[in-house]
């Protein structure tokens, strides 16, 4: 028997659903990687659901250190998400 992946509703407008799903997951500490990651995060700056792309991740990776994640979501690199993480985390305990 074969599950089928349903979409969640807002991926169905995603731009990165248009492109080449590889842009979104290029080795960004490799070396020659920055044009692809520049190209990403700039689609994904002009996506109509970045903000819901970025909380789903947010979500997704909660509490997770920066090796744990992968890719460019929301238009944020997992380094750039760690930290927004890390930075919540505190306004809660604060």
């Amino acid at each position: 028997m074969t599950t089928a992946i349903v979409p969640v509703d807002w991926t169905l407008d995603a731009l990165c659903a248009q492109v080449d799903g590889d842009l979104w997951y290029v080795d960004l500490e490799g070396a020659g990687t920055g044009m692809e990651r520049r190209t990403a995060i700039r689609i994904c700056g002009d996506c109509p659901v970045q903000a819901q792309c970025l909380n789903a991740a947010m979500r997704r990776e909660q509490g997770m250190g920066r090796k744990s994640r992968f890719g460019i979501w929301g238009g944020l690199t997992p380094t750039q998400r760690a930290t927004l993480d890390h930075t919540r985390q505190e306004a809660h305990t604060a």
